[in-house]
């Protein structure tokens, strides 16, 4: 008969769990609110309609979850130091900020630059601050696709 065996985490582990699901919550919601600017982008639907207005509500929306999750990470205690700087880049991108597309690429290589020497060390910190990383390149990426198309 096989031994039933119950693994417990310490304490430490379950707030350095709840740190790196609370950045994966915010790069989510980063996503889905990079998603929703580009559709409303893309529709090229004034917000003085019904449909251009829904868009763009939707857009607020997840930037304004975004927000939320990223307040939730500061207010948590004994927060890995890389989570918060990934944190506070993402931070600086949120609505009403417009950052310039340099300052956002500096700050997508900086965050993939400082995360190559932790793959070593920790695969899933890793993969989640080079998320973020990558998610700040997307953004820099729409963001010039936007103003490219706004000047046609």
């Amino acid at each position: 008969m096989a031994e039933k065996v119950t693994t417990t985490l310490s304490g430490s582990a379950k707030l350095e769990a709840s740190d790196r699901v609370a950045l994966k919550t915010a790069n989510g919601l980063f996503e889905v609110a990079l998603r929703a600017d580009w559709e409303l982008h893309a529709s090229r639907l004034s917000q003085d309609n019904a449909e251009g207005a829904d868009l763009a509500h939707e857009a607020a929306c997840a930037w304004a979850s975004c927000a939320e999750a990223l307040q939730d990470l500061e207010l948590m205690t004994d927060v890995d130091d890389r989570i918060v700087v990934a944190g506070h880049h993402l931070q600086a991108m949120l609505p009403p900020a417009m950052p310039e597309v340099s300052d956002i690429r500096m700050r997508s290589a900086t965050l993939l630059q400082d995360t190559k020497p932790v793959w070593k060390q920790d695969l899933e910190l890793a993969e989640i601050l080079q998320q973020t990383g990558c998610l700040l390149h997307v953004h820099a990426a729409n963001l010039e696709l936007m103003s490219v198309r706004k000047a046609a």
